[in-house]
C-alpha cells in the first residue's frame, strides 16, 4: 500500500499514524502562513510529483476544508486514485458557527468567505470515497451530514507522543511554594462553543472560590473570543479576591510546561470532536475533569481515568473540582491511569495499524 497525504495544519496528526503503518506514505505538508492561492499551487505541484513517484492506492487529506480538499479532489480525478478524508473536527458545526458570528456582527465579507469555504468543503465531502474520523461521535455526524455510506466511515483516534508531555511525577500536591493549587484549561478561543466552555468553568471557579482560597485558575488560549473571556471574568468576579487568582495567558507555546506545573486539568466545550488538549493533559499524568459529549467521553473512562460532568451544573462542577483538589491520592490514581491509557491507545505505533486497516476497509468498498 502507498498513501499520499495532504495537510496545511498540525502535520503531526496526519504524519504520525501514516508513518507508523506497514506501508509507504508521503505527506505533503503545506505552509499554513502562505496565501490560499500559494498553498493550492504548491499542493497541486507537490501532489503531482508525489503521485508520479509510484503507484498510489489512496489520497488522504486532513479535514478536507476549502481549497485543500478541492485540489485533492482534482488530483484524485486526474490520477484515478480514491480520496479519503482524515476528519479531525466537525467542520459543519465550525463553519455554521463562524457564519452566524459574522452575520451577527455584520462582517459580511468574512461571512461570504465562510459561505464559500463551506461550499468547497461540502463539495469535497460529496466526492470523497470515505472518511477516517477521530471519534465515533464525529463518525456519526459525518454519516448524518454526508452521503457517504456508514461502512466507509471508520474511526481511528487522534495521536499523541506521550514522551512530549510526560513529567517526572504525576500531580499529587500543591503547585508552588505558596500552597496554591492550579486548575488549568487550554482551549482555542476562535470558537464560540469553546468560549462558552471557559465561561462555564469560570462560573464553577467562582463557586469554588467561596469554599477555598488556595486555588488558582489558568486559562491558556487565544483567538476571536479572548477579549470576551476577559470581560466575562471581570463581570463575574468583580472585586472578589478570586480575581487575583484567575489568569488568562493567551497563546502559550510551551503547553507541556503548563501541564507540568498544574494539579488538575478542566475542559468544557460545546464544539469538538476529540480535543487534543485532553489527551495531552492525560499524557502529562494530569487528572482531567471534563464535560460529556463531542468525543470527550471517548477519551475518558469516567471515574477511572478522569471525571465526566454536566457542564451546565456549575455547582456540581465546582464540587467535583473541590473533591479532587482535596484528595491527592485520587488525583494521583486518575492521572496515572490516564497516562497509561493514552500511552497504549494514542501512541502513533498503536494507531498506525488501525489506520492501515481503516484505509484497507474503505478501499475494499471502492472496488
Amino acid at each position: 500500500m502507498r498513501i499520499v497525504g495532504f495537510t496545511d495544519l498540525r502535520p503531526f496528526e496526519l504524519e504520525a499514524p501514516l508513518s507508523a503503518m506497514d506501508a509507504e506514505s508521503v505527506v505533503v505538508s503545506l505552509d499554513s502562513d502562505a496565501s490560499a492561492f500559494e498553498r493550492a499551487v504548491s499542493q497541486f505541484r507537490r501532489g503531482r510529483a508525489a503521485l508520479r513517484g509510484g503507484d498510489t492506492d489512496a489520497l488522504v487529506v486532513y479535514n478536507g476544508s476549502g481549497m485543500l480538499g478541492i485540489v485533492a479532489v482534482v488530483l484524485s480525478l486526474l490520477y484515478g486514485v480514491p480520496l479519503v478524508v482524515r476528519a479531525n473536527g466537525d467542520l459543519f458545526r465550525q463553519h455554521d458557527e463562524k457564519r452566524a458570528e459574522y452575520r451577527r456582527t455584520n462582517q459580511w465579507a468574512r461571512w461570504l468567505g465562510y459561505l464559500g469555504l463551506s461550499a468547497l468543503t461540502r463539495a469535497t465531502f460529496r466526492y470523497a470515497d470515505g472518511f477516517v474520523a477521530v471519534s465515533e461521535s464525529l463518525a456519526e455526524t459525518l454519516a448524518r451530514r454526508t452521503s457517504c455510506p456508514r461502512e466507509r466511515i471508520r474511526v481511528v483516534a487522534g495521536p499523541v507522543t506521550p514522551s512530549q508531555y510526560r513529567r517526572t511525577a504525576v500531580a499529587d500536591g500543591t503547585s508552588d511554594a505558596t500552597g496554591t493549587m492550579t486548575v488549568l484549561t487550554v482551549t482555542n478561543l476562535q470558537y464560540h462553543g469553546k468560549y462558552l466552555g471557559v465561561c462555564r468553568l469560570v462560573d464553577a471557579m467562582v463557586e469554588l472560590g467561596d469554599r477555598r482560597d488556595d486555588v488558582s485558575f489558568v486559562v491558556a488560549g487565544d483567538g476571536l473570543y479572548y477579549d470576551a473571556v476577559e470581560q466575562y471574568i471581570d463581570e463575574r468576579v468583580d472585586d472578589d479576591p478570586l480575581d487575583a487568582r484567575i489568569h488568562t495567558l493567551g497563546f502559550v507555546s510551551d503547553v507541556a510546561g503548563l501541564y507540568a506545573s498544574s494539579d488538575l486539568f478542566a475542559y468544557v466545550s460545546e464544539i469538538d470532536a476529540y480535543p487534543n488538549v485532553v489527551i495531552e493533559a492525560q499524557a502529562a499524568g494530569l487528572p482531567v475533569v471534563a464535560s460529556r459529549g463531542y468525543g470527550i467521553d471517548e477519551q475518558i473512562a469516567d471515574g477511572e481515568t478522569g471525571v465526566l460532568v454536566d457542564a451546565d451544573d456549575s455547582t456540581a462542577l465546582a464540587s467535583t473540582l473541590d473533591d479532587l483538589l482535596s484528595d491527592a491520592d485520587r488525583r494521583h490514581r486518575l492521572g496515572t491511569a490516564a497516562a497509561a491509557r493514552v500511552a497504549e491507545r494514542n501512541a502513533p505505533e498503536t494507531l498506525g495499524p488501525q489506520m492501515q486497516r481503516a484505509l484497507e476497509a474503505i478501499l475494499a468498498r471502492c472496488d
